[in-house]
């Protein structure tokens, strides 16, 4: 059993990070600029799937792009196991089952290049996803959080020297 975080699975979360950061980032900034644009480039995703505008739910998919996001950048800068563990659960249990839907529920108005890229984009994250996940379940807790729990531990230890010390004087 290994005892740290390959540095791969930080180069995968920062990406994951990157891209639902950005997506979410858009989607609460501009929710229609969002809807009628996505992913960008001259593509429409949304727009083709339908159905109308709706901001509210727009908001809602933002928020959550937007927490995956940020729950996996948090894991690429400080790669502690709980971290990475939690960041590749959300990371997988956002995007599978949108990968998922899509695959059951294909949209006839978009390209094969657009199902390429969103539809099997989103495979590739609920792959990687699960990648990180075993890898970082597959770690010993390492140094740093066992250090933690060791100086929360010492903090303890001299608080109670603290109390027992004013004790005596009083």
């Amino acid at each position: 059993m290994k005892t740290r975080i390959p540095g791969w699975t930080r180069v995968v979360l920062a990406l994951i990070a990157l891209a639902d950061l950005e997506t979410g980032a858009w989607a609460l900034v501009s929710p229609r600029s969002w809807y009628e644009r996505f992913p960008g480039f001259g593509r429409h995703w949304i727009v083709a799937v339908g159905p109308a505008f709706n901001e509210h739910l727009v908001r809602d998919a933002a928020a959550g792009f937007f927490a995956v996001g940020l729950g996996a950048a948090i894991a690429a800068v400080w790669p502690r196991r709980d971290f990475v563990i939690l960041a590749s659960a959300l990371v997988v249990v956002h995007s599978l089952p949108h990968f998922l839907y899509h695959v059951t529920n294909p949209v006839p108005a978009l390209s094969t290049t657009d199902v390429i890229t969103g539809v099997w984009g989103l495979a590739l994250e609920s792959a990687a996803g699960l990648a990180v996940l075993a890898t970082a379940l597959r770690t010993r807790a390492s140094d740093a959080s066992e250090s933690v729990d060791a100086s929360l531990a010492g903090t303890a230890q001299r608080e109670n020297g603290r109390r027992r010390a004013a004790a005596r004087m009083r």
